[in-house]
């Protein structure tokens, strides 16, 4: 009970009281919580509402792939092999670069190093002549060592078939020519200095030790003026015949499979954000209240009737379902709802007038 400020009880505010909490208890009766919708089950019936959804980002993917393949240019790949082949520590000098070791390996690397240096590019940019710069050429131009072999595969790409085999062979070349420099002045070097060694012997040394000296001086001297022993080209490049790049089947499946991805994606972020009952069971759910009739959807005039206008330039006529115009499903299904309507309304006033 409500009491106003002269101190009188007001019966016609508790009156309005006791209207709202009754109306307010009988809404909490037929409105449930909403619930919390969860399980396969419902992924699934949020992906048949947006099927459509689905189907569009991964059009869009698809076609977006397919536009790339058309306008992306053609790279084609080859591969040229070098030979790694260590000498013994006796034949070569200490500063050589590929003397046997107990790792082989580290040679291999070595050389796989030396095909990707700026000097090898260097003497590949003077054997190709004009075109791409030094730093260009890097960048079309891998190296790696073969797994389980002394071979390093030398792989050159391009977008024009011979360009690619031309880069390849150069670099292979380069590699060789580049590593026969470092090796003749290691054996300049190391045949100067056999030769004061034997120039500082005094004439008292035992013939043993000058003739060890000559004998080294001798085997570092036959190696002068020829190429590197240790490096040699096991294959060429070949031309391609193929682009390796981009794969169209390929590009344009994981193109497909992503857009099924992210319309998936898109489709359920958009059904659990949506606040629409959509759904028959979303709203039993939601509300403790029996269903009436089920009005199917209808537009005015019908599809051919709308066609039909477009195809006279006319717009499709507009204007309340009436029985002439609305179709006979919903037609029947409005009739079905009057009664249902009129018992409901029965039913809620008999149970109204009962004491509470």
């Amino acid at each position: 009970m409500t009491v106003p400020m002269d101190g009188l009880p007001s019966l016609r505010d508790d009156s309005a009281t006791r209207t709202r909490r009754r109306a307010t208890d009988d809404r909490a009766t037929w409105i449930r919580p909403r619930p919390k919708e969860q399980g396969v089950g419902r992924h699934l019936a949020i992906l048949r509402e947006r099927a459509g959804l689905i189907l569009i980002v991964a059009a869009l993917c698809t076609i977006a792939a397919g536009a790339y393949v058309a306008v992306a240019p053609k790279q084609y790949q080859t591969q040229a092999d070098l030979l790694v082949t260590p000498a013994p520590d006796s034949l070569l000098p200490e500063q050589s670069l590929l003397r046997d070791s107990s790792d082989p390996t580290v040679e291999v690397e070595s050389v796989a190093l030396l095909v990707t240096s700026h000097d090898v590019a260097t003497l590949a940019h003077a054997q190709l002549g004009n075109g791409d710069s030094v730093a260009s050429l890097l960048d079309h131009v891998q190296a790696v060592p073969v797994a389980g072999s002394t071979v390093v595969a030398i792989t050159a790409d391009s977008t024009r078939p011979a360009r690619a085999q031309m880069i390849a062979n150069a670099f292979a070349a380069a590699t060789i020519q580049q590593s026969t420099t470092q090796l003749q002045a290691s054996l300049t070097a190391e045949a100067q200095h056999l030769q004061a060694q034997i120039a500082a012997l005094p004439p008292s040394e035992p013939a043993a030790v000058v003739s060890g000296l000559a004998a080294q001086l001798t085997s570092v001297e036959s190696l002068q003026g020829g190429q590197d022993p240790t490096l040699r080209v096991a294959a060429g490049a070949a031309l391609p015949t193929s682009a390796a790049s981009p794969h169209r089947l390929r590009t344009v499946a994981v193109a497909l499979l992503a857009g099924l991805i992210l319309g998936v994606g898109a489709a359920l972020a958009a059904g659990w954000l949506d606040p629409v009952l959509r759904r028959e069971d979303q709203l039993e759910a939601r509300y403790a209240l029996p269903v009436l009739a089920q009005i199917p959807a209808a537009f005015t005039g019908g599809r051919r009737h709308r066609l039909a206008g477009r195809l006279r330039h006319r717009p499709a006529a507009r204007g309340p379902l009436v029985p002439g115009r609305a179709p006979l499903p919903v037609l029947d299904a409005y009739r079905a709802l009057v009664p249902a309507l009129t018992t409901a309304a029965r039913g809620s006033s008999t149970e109204g007038s009962k004491p509470r």
